[in-house]
């Protein structure tokens, strides 16, 4: 039998945000723990990234070669930030090392390395937002590899001659460092309560919902002992809605206890501060939707219920009133609607602890190893298929 030979992998991350442990995105950590499960499965694997003052421009780490250009900062102007895409891409593009598969997320990358193709392999852009027109740029390309059925479906609706080149890989989560609390968790213990958030801090995550459903909750008997904790980015830079925003969730709170945190990129700290919750919203009222949501499914694997918008992109992991509740974040009383969905588990103990167990059993299906082997799969016979590209 002839064996089948490593592949080498290129891994083009944006512009905006480092690879870890310094402050970065979900898309660069997704990554950048596929890229070291790809490397411990055999594979050479070359990421490519900005820099972050403190990180070198090149090292071997976590059996990656990672080599880090430019230092660039999102900024309140799409195009702008196009237009810095570009910058970055084009120095991306002459570094690019000779490879089987190139991988990215980068605006202009995708385009730039079509004109390397010799060097990069097959391309394939991943899709991890919804798509907002740019699809034509990416005809001719070798694969779209997005995390649900639900980005899927936006993406053959806006490009249908993609239909043949799209795949659906989930995002995925460290199992083994996003685990229940030792000894499991209760919900009948007296004291206070928190509710958690994790993600950016930005209007489009819904969290003014979150923040009514959270003072309606608190007038009730069920929610006095509740306390409300943000984690998350904050400022415009970080990918936040800025002061204003948290003026408006101040003000909505009032004077009922509520803490903002910064975002924890260290995850076995987030592992540690999701441990020590007890229930968990993801309220997001996204125009697009989610493309598939980390972060609930983090939670999900410390034991915590999560209560996220109806979006197709949750629904890719979490069944309602099986292992999470789902409300509708777009009614006119959407803010009700939720705290009805909280209340479900601050008034039933028993539910909580059967979804709670649901949610942890169905977490380990997207751990890092499956998600990367997956991968793995959809690059070979992309290698091997004789369609070639869509024209």
């Amino acid at each position: 039998m002839t064996p089948i030979s490593p592949l080498r992998i290129t891994i083009i991350t944006g512009p905006f945000y480092p690879t870890p442990p310094f402050p970065t995105g979900a898309v660069q950590r997704i990554w950048y723990d596929v890229g070291k499960e790809f490397a411990a499965l055999g594979h050479s694997v070359t990421i490519l990234a900005c820099r972050y003052p403190g990180q070198a421009a090149e090292e071997k780490v976590d059996g990656l070669l990672v080599r880090r250009r430019t230092n660039l900062r999102q900024g309140l102007n799409t195009y702008r930030d196009i237009v810095k895409d570009f910058w970055y891409a084009l120095n991306m593009a002459i570094m690019l090392p000779p490879g089987d598969v190139l991988v990215t997320n980068s605006f202009w990358a995708p385009v730039l390395a079509r004109l390397r193709r010799g060097r990069a392999g097959k391309v394939v852009v991943h899709v991890a937002t919804s798509p907002k027109g740019q699809l034509f740029l990416y005809r001719g390309v070798d694969g779209l590899d997005t995390p649900s059925d639900a980005m899927k479906s936006m993406i053959v609706q806006q490009a249908p001659w993609a239909h043949e080149i799209v795949s659906v890989s989930p995002n995925p989560i460290d199992t083994s460092v996003f685990t229940p609390p030792t000894g499991g968790r209760d919900w009948t213990k007296p004291g206070t309560r928190t509710l958690l958030y994790t993600g950016r801090v930005h209007p489009t995550k819904g969290l003014h919902l979150l923040v009514e459903a959270y003072a309606k909750l608190k007038r009730e008997q069920a929610g006095r002992h509740l306390s409300l904790r943000l984690i998350g980015a904050k400022t415009v830079g970080e990918g936040g809605g800025g002061d204003d925003y948290l003026r408006r969730l101040s003000a909505l709170a009032g004077d009922l206890p509520m803490i903002i945190d910064d975002p924890i990129y260290d995850r076995a700290g987030l592992a540690e501060a999701l441990r020590a919750g007890d229930y968990y919203a993801y309220p997001s009222q996204a125009p697009g939707g989610e493309a598939f949501g980390v972060a609930p499914l983090e939670a999900m694997a410390t034991g915590l219920v999560p209560v996220v918008s109806d979006m197709q992109g949750f629904r890719q992991f979490i069944t309602d009133n099986v292992d999470g509740l789902i409300f509708d974040q777009n009614a006119p009383d959407a803010a009700d609607r939720l705290a009805g969905q909280l209340r479900r588990l601050l008034t039933d103990a028993t539910l909580t602890a059967k979804m709670s167990d649901a949610g942890i059993a169905r977490a380990k299906q997207f751990g890092c190893r499956e998600v990367a082997e997956r991968h793995i799969a959809s690059f070979r016979a992309m290698i091997s298929s004789k369609k070639g590209t869509v024209a």
